[in-house]
């Protein structure tokens, strides 16, 4: 449209009395397009459909997003009601009771993808939660279970509501997402939240799939042992789940039922430390009519020592002996802790894993059960309870897996001040029960087992500790004591340096990250690109049919067009090779790949692009038969060989031959199947040998804009071959340069584990 139109038909609009605001927003998308000087990106509404597929693959991740937005917004319940699901297209309604938005924050948070708001305001209004849903992955969530959504919200400083409605299906190709609209109402809506209906249900929810999702959830919340306003620092009173099945207008609620377990605990047991890392414990027992308190001190050798590193943990535990269960509920309830005893760790209302996993005896409670020191039960099978951390109770950082914390001196101290609370109560309450506490206790002539003063050490020592005790050490010699100390700076030296690396570690994760969440857009474009070019061909495949068929006189004419219908097929080419690449990644399953598969199609879709670069890819030679790698994904391949294949392509043209030449051998030695690839392009120096798989080295990035030619050159991102290392190191397999054979200049060697010859015969 004419640059002179569109301001025209803008000015109109703009005075027009009623405004036409979709008019304007199309218009003003299509004035910028005439911008001489800049280019702009624009998205696709389909994008929207893709991502909600793309990112939330399960039912029960995406329900579990959504009830992180909940928690995020402060609230105490949320209520889950499956209206008619037990067939697809049922309804979902989630409601909660949290602090609800605005117009204004439904607009600028729900509204706008990958909003920043959670950066800005890490933790929540009311009761300062550490913000627990990953940021535009909610409403994604939402696609993903239903086709329609209405959206009813009123915030707690409003008298109104507002309401949303939105249906996917008409996010659809081809269209802008600026230009699809979802209007907004005003409602009256009585209580202050949230409220997500969602029609047109993806998948079908009976009984046995909502308690699945259930018990999923509250593995992840923290269990309101507390009790409401007694839960967390500050006053949390945690949030409750509540999950029922509507058929034909009756509801039915839908929970897992475990034991009241707290009616059955011999006592119950917690411990606090408080803003000054002063700790107390107390242990309150009905049944033993026993109700006491303490001070713990931070030296178990010293009282009144306060914590340093620690702040703010709250302890609760129910303790259970086998001997007070009654007999017709014994074996469950020994079942039940069989699987969930121990003490668990949350931070910030959510759990921190493997702590308390099965295996996981992160206090030392079954290890010290098993020296005997301490003769009561008390492993984990004992105990049915949580810690809980947040953000200021200590120097804490998650190891880069996510998984556990670093064992630095707070989290040491975390360990020691749980396991003494819990022993400092077992002993208290074995005293109580008249039963005996450690080996060599007598008996008094009443019967009664003698009070003894046992004091619980501490189950792990900071380094300056044990710097500490050898200091202050009779006993050992001035030489002994001197190669302590020596060896004890020697190991303070180490954990710097260690700590340093940690964090180095830590960066390059996040970096990684970054990369990663590139690569992944830049792979959702591409396949975004692929099915829209492909909508193109069959008309230019037409068009040129038709040109060729045209006689014209001019030889020049007929030339050009043959050059051109030449090039087209090497496009098409690439398209097929993207194409299949793409198909292949829809499918997530991993399995055996036998190297003739992957390289015989390259080869084939790539010669013609080869042969306009005057290069020759060389017969494939295999050596040997059944070349077949362990469990790996066929895309994967694809992106080794076509990485491989445009670094030769600019290596040959760097080197200006007359003839470029590729050649692949695979075949296997030493358990593990091998792939060479090379080139005669001009070669890598040796001093480049080992950084060509580093992330972001490259030789062939233009210096300048000037320098690129853009219709020959293939600029470098430095990221293909760390892609490739990441690829084949992730299976155990092993990458590097080899000395080229024949008249080739540059050999990259690809080894990957083999599967064996038992393997192989299941295949067939």
């Amino acid at each position: 449209m004419d640059e002179n139109l569109i301001k025209e038909q803008l000015q109109a609009l703009l005075t027009e009395e009623v405004l036409n605001y979709d008019k304007i927003v199309s218009l003003s998308n299509e004035l910028a397009k005439q911008d001489p000087n800049s280019v702009r990106f624009t998205v696709d509404a389909d994008l929207v459909s893709r991502l909600g597929n793309e990112l939330v693959a399960r039912q029960e991740t995406a329900l579990s997003e959504l009830v992180k937005n909940a928690y995020d917004a402060d609230a105490t319940q949320v209520t889950l009601r499956f209206i008619d699901s037990l067939t697809k297209g049922g309804t979902l309604v989630i409601e909660d009771n949290g602090v609800g938005m605005t117009k204004e924050q439904l607009i600028s948070g729900f509204m706008r993808i990958s909003s920043g708001d959670k950066l800005l305001h890490p933790v929540s209004q009311n009761y300062h939660r550490s913000k627990a849903g990953q940021k535009g992955i909610g409403r994604f969530a939402v696609q993903r279970l239903g086709g329609i959504l209405e959206i009813k919200t009123r915030s707690e400083s409003s008298t109104e509501g507002y309401s949303v409605n939105f249906d996917w299906s008409e996010y659809q190709r081809n269209k802008e997402l600026t230009e699809i609209k979802n209007t907004i109402s005003v409602i009256q809506q009585n209580q202050q939240g949230t409220t997500l209906i969602i029609k047109e249900l993806r998948d079908k929810w009976n009984e046995k799939a909502i308690e699945r999702m259930y018990r999923y959830l509250l593995g992840i919340l923290r269990p309101d042992l507390f009790g409401v306003n007694k839960g967390s620092i500050g006053q949390d009173p945690g949030m409750v789940i509540k999950t029922y099945l509507q058929i034909s207008g009756e509801d039915k609620q839908i929970e897992v039922k475990s034991p009241n377990i707290g009616n059955f605990a011999i006592a119950t047991i917690e411990g606090y430390v408080d803003e000054n890392g002063h700790a107390t414990y107390k242990v309150d027992s009905d049944r033993l009519l026993m109700h006491m308190n303490g001070d713990l001190s931070m030296d178990p050798d010293k009282e009144g020592v306060d914590f340093n590193l620690i702040r703010n943990v709250r302890l609760k535990a129910y303790h259970f002996l086998n001997d007070y269960f009654p007999k017709d509920q014994k074996l469950s309830l020994q079942n039940f802790l069989k699987e969930n005893g121990g003490i668990r760790l949350y931070r910030n209302g959510y759990r921190v894993f493997p702590y308390a996993e099965s295996g996981d005896d992160w206090l030392s409670l079954d290890a010290s059960l098993k020296r005997n020191s301490i003769l009561p039960q008390h492993g984990n099978q004992n105990f049915y309870g949580i810690i809980e951390i947040e953000l200021n109770s200590g120097d804490f950082e998650e190891t880069s897996s996510r998984e556990g914390m670093l064992g630095n001196d707070a989290f040491i101290q975390l360990q020691n001040f749980a396991y003494r609370v819990l022993l400092t109560s077992i002993i208290a309450i074995g005293q109580v029960r008249n039963v005996k506490i450690r080996t060599g206790q007598k008996k008094d002539e009443d019967g009664n087992w003698e009070i003894i003063d046992l004091r619980v050490r501490n189950i792990a020592y900071t380094i300056d500790e044990i710097d500490k005790a050898i200091e202050q050490s009779t006993v050992i010699s001035p030489a002994v004591k001197e190669s302590g100390q020596q060896a004890i700076k020697n190991v303070k030296k180490e954990i710097k340096k260690l700590r340093k690396l940690q964090k180095e570690i830590q960066k390059r994760s996040i970096e990684e990250k970054v990369r990663l969440r590139v690569l992944s857009s830049v792979g959702l474009s591409t396949e975004q690109f692929v099915h829209e070019i492909k909508y193109y061909l069959h008309n230019m495949s037409d068009d040129m049919s038709y040109l060729k068929e045209q006689k014209y006189q001019d030889a020049k004419v007929m030339e050009r067009i043959m050059i051109l219908d030449e090039n087209f097929s090497n496009f098409r080419t690439y398209i097929s090779y993207m194409d299949t690449a793409v198909a292949n990644n829809v499918n997530r399953e991993l399995r055996p790949i036998e190297l003739r598969e992957v390289v015989n199609p390259f080869v084939n879709n790539l010669t013609n692009d080869a042969k306009a670069s005057r290069i020759k890819i060389m017969t494939p030679e295999f050596i040997g038969y059944n070349l077949y790698t362990k469990n790996m994904h066929p895309s994967e391949w694809l992106s080794i060989l076509f990485n491989f294949y445009t670094n030769s392509k600019k290596a040959i043209k760097r080197a200006m031959r007359k003839e470029g030449m590729i050649g692949i051998a695979c075949g296997k030695e030493n358990g593990v199947v091998y792939l060479e690839f090379s080139d005669n392009g001009d070669g890598i120096s040796k001093e480049n040998e080992d950084k060509i798989f580093d992330e972001f080295f490259t030789t062939s990035s233009p210096r300048n804009f000037a320098d690129l030619n853009q219709v020959n050159e293939i600029s470098g991102s430095g990221l293909g071959l760390t892609i490739v290392k990441d690829i084949v190191e992730s299976y155990q397999g092993n990458v590097k340069v080899v000395n080229p054979k024949g008249d080739f200049e540059t050999c990259i060697r690809v080894e990957i584990p083999a599967l064996s010859d038992k393997e192989i015969l299941k295949l067939y």
